[in-house]
């Protein structure tokens, strides 16, 4: 194949990928987002939401998908240029320009290729994001600026990782062995992976590692069954990133803020408390068929006497936490805004329900 036959080859990629995130960005602003609209107005109007509190969600005009699909293309341009046209847009032999001081050049040769792979990784990752959040009726514009800010990082650690892993692995060789042959296919895997990478070089950075409280609980939110990474994707956009955080969030603006219906993020909510209360003990719990932190109050004296004999946890500390969801207002509330929520129909002779 030809110089010219193969750069029309590219040029053809390129565009082909690059339409994909405008096109869904504006299909979704004209055809799904009135159902979006819908959704929300039917849980404002249930809970008799105040007037004023309405303003907060207001829909997103069109001139804020414009901004945000004009800089995720930018950034999605200048990344699939560098992929499939380096050579083509001036780069000498498709390299990075290097700096070399005291016998040490930076970046190295292959950079670009696996910077490249890094973004393409990224931006597939995100041809999957974006269409999951398309079919959940939630595609804001803030996804695209999140997708913009992974794209960049995804790359910038590949190209770190990259040029960190001679010094590191105390070998120089450029032009075989890994660094030739799979650091490449490694680039792809950081973009669709990027905080793996980022856990790799703090793993091995002593520099980059924090300090942890070993009196505190770990509880991030892959504890909670149901959860998937898209949604704690999602949850981390809100500033969610633990299960005490979704433990202690507002359900109002949860529910309006996310795609997902009232009873499930209710569910998820209650796992999160019982989660911040017994940690990693919650998966003996589990064997127990106790998922959430309500279904510890039908419990007997006896039975948590039994509970606790069996698994790692107190009787104190059960009945602790049995005693919360007693007289807690703000579980009951859940309970009541569940079922309001829930309900899509009725019969017609069934009198409304009370809020």
């Amino acid at each position: 194949m030809d110089f010219v036959s193969m750069t029309f080859f590219k040029m053809m990629a390129v565009i082909v990928f690059y339409l994909f995130l405008p096109l869904a960005a504006l299909t979704y602003y004209f055809s799904r987002r009135p159902r979006r609209l819908a959704e929300m107005d039917r849980i404002l109007s249930k809970l008799k939401i105040d007037p004023a509190y309405r303003k907060v969600y207001e829909p997103e005009k069109l001139s804020y998908y414009l901004w945000a699909i004009a800089y995720v293309s930018m950034v999605s341009g200048v990344g699939l240029m560098l992929l499939f046209l380096g050579t083509e847009i001036g780069f000498p032999n498709g390299e990075f320009p290097t700096v070399g001081l005291d016998n040490v050049e930076f970046p190295q040769k292959g950079s670009r290729l696996v910077c490249g792979m890094a973004f393409l990784g990224a931006y597939l990752w995100g041809f999957q994001h974006v269409f999951r959040r398309y079919s959940l009726n939630d595609l804001v514009p803030s996804v695209f600026y999140a997708l913009s800010t992974r794209m960049i990082v995804a790359s910038v650690i590949a190209v770190v990782i990259y040029n960190a892993y001679a010094a590191l692995a105390g070998s120089g060789d450029s032009e075989g062995g890994i660094t030739a042959n799979i650091w490449p296919a490694l680039g792809f895997l950081i973009g669709m992976f990027p905080q793996r990478g980022v856990r790799w070089l703090t793993g091995r950075i002593p520099l980059f590692s924090g300090e942890t409280n070993l009196s505190v609980k770990e509880t991030p939110l892959e504890m909670i069954e149901g959860i998937e990474p898209h949604d704690i994707l999602l949850l981390e956009e809100l500033g969610i990133d633990s299960c005490y955080d979704l433990s202690n969030a507002d359900f109002v603006p949860l529910v309006l803020r996310t795609p997902y219906g009232a009873r499930l993020l209710i569910d998820w909510i209650l796992q999160a408390k019982l989660c911040v209360y017994f940690g990693e003990a919650v998966k003996d719990l589990r064997h127990h068929g106790i998922r959430t932190i309500i279904e510890l109050e039908p419990l007997t004296g006896e039975e948590m006497e039994a509970l606790a004999k069996e698994t790692t946890l107190t009787k104190p500390a059960l009945e602790r936490a049995r005693e919360v969801v007693k007289n807690s207002p703000e579980i009951k509330r859940l309970r009541e805004v569940g079922q309001l929520l829930g309900i899509f129909w009725k019969r017609e002779d069934e009198s409304p329900q009370p809020l």
